[in-house]
C-alpha cells in the first residue's frame, strides 16, 4: 500500500475550511480519507494514455476555522500509480507532508501555506517545483535522481534563502531561479549534468557562483538564460 499523509490546519479566513488534494496518477485510481470520517476517490479516465493530474476538495465544518482544527488527509493506492503530488491545499495551511511510504513519486510541488516536508525520504523524485515558503524548507541532500528544479518566488514566512545546496544532485539538468530575492550562491558538483540555468534580475547570484555554473554548463553543451524583464 502506497500512501501520503497531508496534515492540514484550518485558517480563520475566506475558505480556510476547504481542503484540496492534487495528485499525478499513472493510470488507475487512489483513495482519499479526509480525516473526519469522509472519504472519496479519484480515477484516471480509461481513455487516457498519459499520467494525469487530478484533484478533489472537501469542506470541513466552518467552525473549524476559529479553533484552527487539524486533519490528517491520507491518500492511498494499492498500486505504484501515484507519481506526483502538488501539496497546495487551498486556503488551509499544510502543517506537514509525509511521502516516505510512497516511493513511486517522481514529481513534487509545494508553495505557500506550508510548514514542513522532507524530500530526503524519497531519493527517486526527478522533478521538483517550489515557490514561497517551500523554498526555505527543502533539503536536497538525498535528491540523487533529481533532473529538473524550479526554485522561485522565495519569501513569505520562511527564512531568507541565501544558499541553494545542490551538491548531491549530479543528475540535475535544468534549474530555474526566478524572484529568489536573497539567493547569492548555488553549490553544485563538478560532475553535475546541468545543461540550463534560467534566472532573472530579482535573483542576485554572485559572479563567483555564476562563473562556476557557467563552466559546468558550457562543458555540458548547455546555456544560461538571463531574464531582465521586470
Amino acid at each position: 500500500m502506497n500512501q501520503i499523509i497531508l496534515k492540514v490546519k484550518a485558517i480563520d479566513w475566506s475558505y480556510g475550511n476547504i481542503g484540496y488534494v492534487w495528485i499525478l496518477l499513472d493510470g488507475g485510481s487512489c483513495n482519499i480519507d479526509w480525516g473526519d470520517n469522509h472519504t472519496s476517490s479519484i480515477r484516471v479516465p480509461p481513455y487516457s494514455k498519459e499520467p494525469v493530474w487530478l484533484g478533489d476538495s472537501h469542506a470541513y465544518p466552518r467552525s473549524c476555522m476559529a479553533s484552527a482544527d487539524e486533519y490528517n488527509i491520507i491518500i492511498s493506492s494499492a498500486d505504484d500509480n501515484i507519481i506526483g503530488i502538488n501539496t497546495d491545499s487551498g486556503d488551509m495551511n499544510v502543517e506537514d507532508v509525509d511521502i516516505k511510504e510512497c516511493q513511486s513519486i517522481r514529481c513534487f510541488k509545494a508553495s505557500h501555506l506550508i510548514s514542513h516536508f522532507d524530500l530526503r525520504t524519497n531519493p527517486g523524485i526527478e522533478k521538483i517545483y517550489l515557490e514561497g515558503e517551500a523554498c526555505g524548507i527543502a533539503d536536497f541532500s538525498n535528491s540523487t535522481e533529481l533532473k529538473e528544479l524550479s526554485f522561485c518566488y522565495t519569501g513569505g514566512r520562511s527564512e531568507k534563502v541565501k544558499k541553494l545546496n545542490l551538491a548531491r544532485c549530479v543528475k540535475l539538468e535544468y534549474l530555474e531561479c526566478r524572484c529568489a530575492h536573497d539567493l547569492t550562491h548555488i553549490a553544485i558538483s563538478n560532475r553535475s549534468a546541468l545543461k540550463k540555468l534560467v534566472y532573472d534580475d530579482n535573483t542576485p547570484l554572485s559572479e563567483k557562483s555564476l562563473e562556476i555554473i557557467r563552466r559546468i554548463i558550457t562543458g555540458n553543451g548547455g546555456v544560461i538564460e538571463y531574464d531582465d524583464t521586470e
